[in-house]
């Protein structure tokens, strides 16, 4: 079962695959094609046309442009961790990620 949320807006002709999430004011363009389990967080917004994979998880605001395809289990937008080892080793908050139209974006 889906869950869609109430303010959450869906274009015309978009397929949302079984367990997917699209939460509170995320946007989903016209001719796209949302795969099983995807989740998309609060205000996100994505551009028509687009082929959102399974398992894939686009975050809070991240705004993903027209002709996009993103494969299964990628994580888009995610703020840093911050750790001893890692590129982040200070709390910050970044801006929400851009990505344009006709980009390819695949997991491992």
């Amino acid at each position: 079962m889906n869950h869609l949320d109430d303010t959450a807006r869906i274009g015309l002709r978009t397929q949302v695959g079984f367990g997917s999430v699209v939460e509170a004011g995320a946007q989903i363009g016209a001719d796209c094609q949302i795969g099983h389990h995807a989740v998309i967080r609060a205000g996100a917004n994505i551009g028509d046309g687009c082929q959102i994979g399974d398992h894939v998880v686009i975050h809070a605001g991240t705004q993903i442009g027209r002709l996009v395809r993103i494969d299964e289990h990628s994580s888009v937008g995610k703020q840093p961790m911050r750790a001893p080892n890692s590129a982040v080793t200070k709390d910050r908050i970044v801006p929400p990620a851009l990505v344009g139209d006709r980009c390819l974006i695949g997991a491992g």
